[in-house]
């Protein structure tokens, strides 16, 4: 847990009572951890709180598949389609433990459980000394859901400690001048980054057919605006990534919605490739999308 303590040291020295420098502190020390368990986690942070992706609205603290690159001007267009997981972020002073507090947190995670028609969704609460734990879980047949939370967990405990003193006439007044050392409650941080290095699965992430381990082409393009959704599938336009020239300027990615639906995938492929190869080929272009790549299990073309 060191290497871990030591990237959530912004966090510890932070100004607890400044929102701004609680969420800087967070980000800082999110993207230290994630970087030092990139093999260990399935998530990629993103702080949101000026982005307005929930009706005008957003919880400071995103997670989407660290596989997911969105254009950075048009993340509110499509976030709520990608979004894995949320946080929240109160100064020290706001207690987490009392009741209404963890309002607008249940309502960042219940509209985006309903938006993506998913079947639960977790989130977090923190002051920056304690944090709390959600979930939301649909009830079956209707827009409600059963609601389940942690009891607040402390991140710091107070150790005490003695000042050292080589003079034999101060034995006593160091022995008596005790000061209390701000520590890292270690099962706590262990609780949080359990969260954050769970099997993708747990999260219950369910509006698209992808997982973390997908190839979705993030090293040539980023995902810019949505551009239709049908029954199978979802259709995003692709901005191609400033640091790739590789000729392809305009680019779509169509993502199934469902893992029954791969078939409808890999036979619309086939077509294509068949039509492709027609007599009539010079007309293809005319009327069809050429398709550069696809998964070979359908999820995505």
């Amino acid at each position: 847990m060191g290497v871990i303590e030591k990237c959530f040291d912004p966090w510890k020295s932070c100004d607890k009572t400044n929102e701004d420098s609680i969420q800087a502190a967070f980000d800082s020390s999110i993207n230290n951890a994630f970087h030092a368990i990139a093999h260990l986690t399935s998530l990629k942070y993103l702080n949101t709180a000026r982005c307005h992706y929930l009706d005008r609205k957003a919880p400071d603290c995103s997670f989407l598949f660290k596989n997911i690159n969105i254009v950075q001007d048009n993340r509110k267009q499509v976030l709520t389609d990608f979004i894995v997981c949320a946080g929240e972020l109160k100064k020290s002073d706001v207690d987490i433990g009392k009741k209404g507090v963890d309002e607008q947190i249940s309502r960042y995670l219940y509209y985006v459980l309903i938006e993506q028609k998913r079947d639960k969704i977790y989130g977090f609460l923190t002051n920056a000394q304690r944090i709390k734990f959600y979930c939301l879980e649909k009830v079956e047949g209707s827009d409600l859901c059963d609601y389940y939370q942690s009891e607040p967990f402390h991140f710091f405990i107070d150790v005490p400690k003695t000042s050292s003193s080589s003079s034999s006439r101060n034995v006593r007044q160091t022995t008596n001048e005790k000061a209390n050392e701000v520590c890292w409650n270690k099962y706590t941080l262990k609780i949080f980054m359990k969260f954050l290095t769970m099997d993708w699965q747990f999260y219950g992430y369910s509006m698209l057919n992808i997982s973390p381990y997908d190839y979705l082409y993030g090293d040539k393009f980023n995902i810019e605006v949505k551009l239709g959704s049908g029954l199978t599938s979802i259709v995003y336009a692709l901005d191609q990534n400033t640091n790739v020239n590789n000729g392809t300027k305009h680019c779509a990615i169509k993502i199934s919605k469902r893992n029954e639906y791969s078939n409808y995938f890999k036979n619309e492929v086939k077509m294509l490739e068949e039509l492709k190869q027609s007599k009539d080929s010079i007309n293809f272009e005319k009327y069809f999308e050429n398709i550069l790549a696809s998964s070979p299990t359908g999820k995505f073309s």
